[in-house]
């Protein structure tokens, strides 16, 4: 499957978030998570600007947690090979890493799969929230 991508220069880090995000409210805890496909070639240091905006996000949204699920591939010609979860807020490191292992970096943890955020983030957290 080809991927089709926006031009992401010119918007801000938290448009790029914002562009697919939901909230959501799970064992008491408010939640806000992104959803972002990555290209490659077109923008190398993705994920450090989400996570750049994620408090700002947290604060305008009212969220105790922030999450953005980074899908990755290496060029639009080919499927998602990998995703990432980037986290922040009190307790989201320890939400993060309970359901999908430990973090490779502060903030961010890689998957070598694509993650469903409906499928699989979604219930996976939930169930680490509320056991």
């Amino acid at each position: 499957m080809k991927w089709t991508q926006q031009d992401l220069s010119g918007m801000t880090n938290a448009e790029i978030f914002d562009n697919d995000a939901k909230n959501y409210d799970i064992g008491g805890y408010r939640i806000r998570v992104g959803n972002v496909n990555w290209i490659e070639n077109r923008e190398k240091d993705l994920t450090h600007r989400l996570l750049a905006a994620m408090p700002d996000i947290a604060a305008e949204y009212g969220r105790d947690m922030v999450f953005a699920i980074v899908d990755h591939s290496y060029s639009s010609d080919e499927e998602c090979d990998e995703s990432y979860i980037l986290y922040y807020g009190d307790k989201a490191k320890e939400v993060a890493e309970k359901a999908y292992g430990q973090s490779i970096e502060e903030g961010i943890i890689f998957i070598d799969r694509k993650i469903s955020r409906k499928s699989d983030f979604i219930p996976d957290i939930t169930e680490v929230i509320n056991n």
